[in-house]
């Protein structure tokens, strides 16, 4: 057993190595993807500031609001 203690210890640390290296690489491209968003949604707010009250206002009214009065 103490033998293969060597080879145990360097496939743990390349195997938990790897582990953390893609759990870290995820995280820095889930942020990445959120900045690039946040920046698109800044963009489109820029250009056109009053487009997105009327969508919240009408969202906010619910399905009610869009249906025609019955006789």
């Amino acid at each position: 057993m103490s033998s293969n203690l060597p080879i145990i210890a360097i496939e743990l640390v390349l195997v938990l190595g790897g582990t953390l290296a893609f759990g870290w690489w995820q995280l820095r491209d889930v942020k990445r993807a959120q900045a690039k968003r946040a920046a698109e949604r800044a963009a489109e707010k820029a250009e056109d500031p009053g487009a997105e009250v009327g969508a919240d206002s009408a969202a906010a009214a619910g399905p009610a609001a869009h249906e025609s009065p019955r006789s």
